[in-house]
């Protein structure tokens, strides 16, 4: 009330609203004027021009304070509420992709036991078997001889494992074998 028909030529606000705009602006309530609003932290000023007539003269401005602490109360407790979901989101989402991830892994040891298991399996036969066993790569290099194969061509395994197959082949059918050695 002490302020009414007060003038403040140092207003940007009130000059602004006095030429016909509306504003509005956050107020850091710094103006003298604003002294006694000062107990709010955070106000809305907005200027509002009246005209009695349609296109008449400003007749008066009405400074109208909105107090925004509760506006900021309740956008606090969004941003709380936001957050929250969110990292519940990520533990949950956290814990979907470790049960995902924990279950391949056990699927995958269970595979690699089998396979292991499949692999001394087939060893042992080829160990025990009374025919002579020789397997070789691709490029006809020597990757693996049973026992029989040993004793039927007199090398062990360690003399012949990475030579070339043709070693077993007597020297004058060589040629005619192409067992992918040049």
């Amino acid at each position: 009330k002490r302020l009414i028909g007060q003038r403040f030529p140092d207003n940007e606000e009130l000059k602004g609203a006095l030429t016909g705009e509306i504003t509005s602006k956050f107020s850091g309530l710094q103006k003298a004027e604003q002294k006694y609003e000062r107990k709010f932290k955070r106000l809305l000023e907005l200027y509002v021009p009246i005209r009695l007539e349609m296109k008449g003269e400003i007749h008066t401005v009405i400074e109208v304070y909105q107090n925004l602490n509760q506006l900021y109360a309740d956008i606090s407790q969004q941003k709380k509420l936001v957050w929250l979901s969110t990292i519940v989101g990520f533990v949950f989402l956290y814990g979907v992709l470790f049960g995902i991830v924990w279950r391949a892994s056990r699927r995958i040891e269970v595979q690699n036991r089998g396979i292991v298991q499949s692999e001394e399996r087939y060893r042992s036969l080829v160990r025990s078997a009374h025919d002579g066993i020789i397997s070789m790569d691709r490029s006809g290099k020597v990757i693996l001889v049973n026992e029989a194969a040993e004793q039927m061509f007199g090398y062990s395994a360690g003399e012949v494992m990475g030579k070339a197959l043709t070693m077993f082949i007597p020297e004058k059918y060589r040629a005619s074998h192409n067992l992918g050695t040049n």
